[in-house]
């Protein structure tokens, strides 16, 4: 059926043109040969279409020309130096092999014709190839092997009259470009509908030399490129009024690029890395919109200058609209540009020592110029793109002995790159600086905790924490990824071992806030500055979530293996319903079990099984509402420990405690749903009996005691 399949193909080419001659191969042979064909000894003309058969190879070393050309399966075609070809049709290498080593082909009609590759061998090694249409490539089986040097132009007379076909499209196969090789792939105009220029996705290809070149004809002011496979080499000359777009879903390695003519927009979605040089003759454009942004890698050398965007969203009310922004191009004048802020916008640097914000509008402030690592906090009217223009900083920046004064430490930094960091990953080289950041969340009206290999957002603001006033921080080029996130949102990965998300929303309006508290065994119960953060409190209508240990207030909190109960602070910020939710409960061992204990109400709930708490809380409640409670994570949790048993027998329940139990308890037990049963203070280091008044099912019983508190799961039949 296959093989029916590419023959009824080659017959639909072949009656493209009513008065053609078909031309079939007899025999290996020149194509000037009159043996070669079937017609009685003539050779094609232009209007005459070409059939080459299996085991037949035909060769051109003169000047020769036809209307369609198929070289079928087993067939084989070889253009040598010095001779030509014009196919004024189509050329299909179905599963047959076409070799160029020299010479000149030229193939279609300018308008919507194919060079196609469907399922065959190309193999070129010099000559020139002029595609007048288009070029495809699209059967897992085809096989294009490209080296030495030559030129592939597809043209077209203006643009494709099918809109879903690409002037240059490699969807499946093998595509490849030796090393070393000097080939130019020359594309101009492309499609009307689809914008596209270059569609080039072969999932087993190589591109180790040459380079695509795209120039504009008459057709398209705006060029879209759309890549997700490595090119060596990209040169964009599109003509003085047009833009070579790279399309959001570009993501490839070049070893250079260079923009000639015309303007290159990487746009919001693309993921480029440069590995040796770019060039950009001051007409590169890194796009950003409120759906994020391009991204950028330059490894190499820089020359020429770039236009950075960094879109920000416009305040609403005098509660939202604040951004933390940096600058990936240094020392840029503040005053004329994008940036600058009118009598109703803010611009602000932190100062650490004076605890205090800045005011650029205030000129004892000094605040003229960006600075390259320095993050800046703004606030616009209206909406704004930005463009941050000059010369792209590439190099790490690095801060020694930051002021650990009234500000408590806090460093408002920036993202010096064009593209996302990779947070302390192992490149930052940190001393006497805390390894947890914090990216300010505008649609959360809060600091989001960065941990170590979350990604700080491009042209994004952060502040770090210095422990000491010897400190060392490195803001290194090394730690650039590819991360399209928007900005003034961190990219999240995978917690610690142990430990639980907790985030904290309400119906009043759309900010939240979130902590976490986790265990290890290098933690302890004061501020461990490698992976704790305190607290930095946030807008005052956002709600605010945070635990404390040892007097301390943090966002993220991690315990060493002998903590059992821990208090959780929620200051709410407006009256309204809230809604707690715990996340990452598969970070625990099974065996686990975490409570969550809301003294206003005394609902106790297991937060394993039910990850939602919903509540009502008023402004001016009691911060220290809640407490977690954690079991079966730590010794003091263990079920064997010889310090308190709980058990049924008939109709009692019975609490053994050691002598050495504090006297002052209070037992309260609780249903499998979190409702309270029963509760009672007692003073007493005996054993305790309750009788049992309870129905069938798993309770819970909480011993509540000055320095600690024990949890015991009984099952009541």
């Amino acid at each position: 059926m296959y093989r029916i399949t590419m023959l009824l193909l080659a017959n639909a080419l072949i009656v493209c043109s009513s008065n053609a001659i078909t031309f079939t191969s007899l025999t290996s042979g020149n194509w000037s040969s009159g043996s070669s064909w079937d017609q009685l000894g003539s050779i094609p003309s232009a209007s005459d279409n070409v059939i080459i058969e299996d085991n037949h190879l035909i060769t051109i070393n003169s000047s020769q020309e036809c209307n369609d050309l198929n070289i079928n399966l087993g067939g084989e075609l070889e253009v040598q130096s010095g001779a030509s070809l014009n196919c004024y049709h189509n050329l299909l290498i179905n599963e047959g092999t076409f070799t160029m080593i020299g010479g000149e082909l030229n193939s279609g009609n300018a308008k919507s014709e194919t060079f196609t590759n469907y399922g065959g061998t190309f193999n070129f090694s010099g000559g020139e190839l002029n595609i007048a249409g288009r070029f495809r490539q699209y059967i897992a089986t085809s096989v294009s092997s490209l080296s030495g040097s030559g030129i592939i132009n597809v043209s077209t007379a203006d643009a494709q009259t099918v809109s879903s076909r690409n002037n240059f499209e490699v969807t499946n196969g093998s595509f490849s470009v030796a090393s070393g090789s000097s080939l130019q792939i020359i594309l101009k105009n492309g499609n009307s509908t689809t914008k596209e220029e270059i569609y080039y996705s072969p999932q087993t290809s190589e591109f180790n030399g040459g380079s695509f070149i795209v120039e504009n004809g008459t057709g398209l002011s705006d060029i879209y490129l759309d890549l997700d496979m490595p090119i060596y080499g990209l040169e964009s000359k599109v003509g003085t009024s047009a833009i070579l777009h790279l399309n959001s879903d570009c993501s490839f390695t070049l070893w250079e690029l260079t923009i000639t003519t015309g303007m290159l927009h990487v746009n919001v979605g693309a993921q480029i890395s440069i590995s040796n040089s770019l060039t950009t003759n001051d007409s590169l454009i890194i796009n950003s919109t409120a759906s994020g942004n391009g991204s950028l890698i330059p490894l190499g050398s820089v020359s020429g200058n770039v236009i950075v965007e960094r879109y920000i969203q416009g305040y609403s009310s005098s509660i939202d609209g604040w951004h933390e922004i940096s600058s990936p191009v240094d020392a840029m004048t503040i005053d004329g540009s994008d940036f600058d802020p009118s009598s109703n916008d803010d611009l602000y640097s932190w100062s650490e020592n004076g605890n205090t914000w800045l005011n650029h509008k205030i000129p004892a402030n000094d605040i003229t110029e960006f600075t390259n690592g320095t993050g800046y906090l703004v606030s616009y009217e209206n909406n704004i793109t930005g463009q941050f223009m000059g010369s792209l900083n590439i190099s790490d920046i690095t801060y020694t002995n930051l002021s650990s004064g009234s500000g408590s430490g806090w460093h408002l930094l920036g993202n010096p790159f064009c593209s996302a960091i990779s947070w302390n990953d192992g490149n930052w080289n940190l001393s006497g600086t805390a390894g947890v950041a914090k990216v300010w969340s505008e649609s959360n009206g809060n600091y989001e905790d960065i941990d170590a290999n979350e990604n700080i957002p491009m042209s994004n603001g952060f502040f770090v924490q210095v422990t000491s006033g010897s400190n060392n921080i490195k803001i290194p080029a090394s730690s650039r990824v590819h991360d399209n996130v928007v900005n003034n949102y961190k990219t999240d990965v995978c917690s610690m071992a142990e430990t639980i998300d907790i985030k904290i929303s309400n119906n009043q309006n759309h900010f939240s806030d979130e902590t976490k508290v986790g265990f290890s065994a290098d933690a302890t119960y004061e501020w461990d500055s490698k992976f704790d953060s305190r607290k930095l409190y946030g807008n005052a209508m956002a709600p605010q979530l945070y635990t404390i240990s040892m007097n301390e207030e943090f966002s993220t909190n991690y315990l060493p293996y002998d903590s059992q109960s821990l208090q959780l602070h929620l200051i709410p910020g407006t009256n309204g319903d809230f809604v707690l939710s715990f996340g990452n409960m598969k970070s625990f061992d099974v065996g686990a079990s975490i409570f969550l204990e809301d003294r206003h109400t005394g609902n106790l709930v297991d937060v394993v099984k039910d990850s939602i708490y919903n509540f009502q809380a008023l402004q001016g409640d009691p911060t220290d509402r809640f407490i977690l409670h954690f079991y079966g994570i730590t010794s003091l949790f263990d079920e064997s420990s010889s310090s308190m048993n709980v058990y049924t027998n008939n109709d009692k329940i019975f609490i053994q405690v050691s002598p050495s139990v504090d006297q002052h308890k209070t037992i309260a037990i609780y249903d499998i749903t979190g409702r309270l049963c029963y509760s009672k203070e007692v003073m007493t280091d005996k054993n305790i009996s309750i009788n049992n008044q309870f129905d069938n099912g798993v309770y819970i019983v909480v011993i509540s005691m000055e320095e600690r508190t024990i949890f015991r799961k009984i099952i009541i039949n």
